[in-house]
């Protein structure tokens, strides 16, 4: 729209139709009545659409952020929940061995044999004999001499049951039956015969039989019972 400066008269095109005066062809107001494109309101919407993007890019980004940070404290939950599980089933799981304390570790040494794959367990004050009876291959003694302990192992070729076995070694030593029980490949039993008492723990694994025989005096049970357990439980044939 532009203003004939001749007559006053409002016009759209390029000459006035009253007075027939040539209009400008330029102006900011022509370009706009003759449909030309208005490049302020374009800038106007272009930065409104880049606006837009920008806010939902930034929307996006924050999400991610959110979800990541809620999968990591889930994992890191998670990761802690079963290390107190794992504790925790550590702490209470019964063992079939006794975890001794230095004390107890330091009141016991280790006899190790690598032509049978086993070891066992003996009192740390007890001296080192001469191997006593068959197939035996250590024998610790008491600084008294009251007690003995033998340790044997031979390959297993005698067929024998378990039962046979323990009927095998009430024979030999006589007395009465104070203790046994047995599995399907070992047993333990103890004898007593005029003051003395014998047990044995016999089992067998990898082709041989093994054994471990304590003696001493019947009024020193107590004294010997807990070594006997403690022994039992670490006389075992290596994995």
């Amino acid at each position: 729209m532009w203003q004939c400066p001749k007559c006053q008269t409002h016009n759209q095109g390029k000459f006035c139709p009253k007075c027939g005066f040539a209009g400008p062809s330029d102006t900011k107001e022509n370009l706009q009545g003759t449909g030309q494109p208005n490049t302020k309101k374009k800038s106007n919407t272009g930065l409104k659409v880049l606006s837009i993007i920008l806010i939902v890019l930034a929307l996006v980004a924050v999400l991610f952020t959110a979800n990541f940070l809620i999968q990591k404290n889930k994992e890191e939950s998670e990761s802690t929940q079963q290390a107190i599980a794992k504790t925790s089933k550590q702490t209470e799981a019964p063992t079939s061995a006794p975890q001794p304390d230095e004390e107890t570790e330091a009141a016991y040494g280790v006899y190790r044999n690598s032509a049978y794959n086993f070891y066992c367990a003996y009192p740390a004050d007890f001296i080192s004999t001469s191997p006593k009876g068959i197939n035996a291959l250590k024998s610790y003694e008491s600084v008294d001499g009251t007690a003995v302990m033998t340790i044997r192992a031979n390959k297993d070729t005698s067929g024998i049951t378990i039962e046979e076995a323990m009927e095998d070694f009430c024979r030999a030593y006589g007395g009465t039956v104070g203790y046994q029980a047995k599995g399907d490949t070992w047993y333990a039993i103890s004898v007593t015969n005029e003051g003395r008492m014998f047990y044995r723990k016999f089992f067998s694994a990898q082709g041989n039989i093994y054994c471990m025989d304590f003696e001493f005096n019947e009024e020193d049970l107590q004294i010997y019972s807990p070594h006997i357990e403690y022994i039992e439980d670490n006389f075992k044939v290596n994995k």
